[in-house]
């Protein structure tokens, strides 16, 4: 049916990084130095934004060695640690 070949058109389109919709979630593996469940954590921001249909690249990550970095490289960003956490939009705190 044509409905699902525009499904399927934008689904490649988005698979080559040429057309964005809904989230993107890039998220620590949760290696030995995550201190805080980044498995929850993700799944909670997920649930919160569950719905958005603009382009939007989120980080949720576990720790303040790469936390930082990779959360103020995503539209909106979470570094988690150490019982702390900071927020970045737009790469801004």
């Amino acid at each position: 049916p044509p409905v699902e070949e525009v499904k399927v058109g934008l689904q490649i389109l988005q698979s080559l990084g040429l057309r964005q919709r809904g989230l993107e979630i890039v998220s620590c593996p949760s290696c030995g130095r995550a201190q805080v469940d980044v498995y929850k954590l993700a799944e909670e921001v997920t649930a919160g934004l569950t719905g958005m249909e603009v382009p939007l690249r989120v980080a949720v990550m576990g720790c303040v060695v790469n936390g930082p970095g990779e959360a103020r490289e995503a539209d909106l960003g979470v570094a988690s640690g150490n019982g702390k956490g900071q927020i970045f939009v737009k790469g801004e705190v």
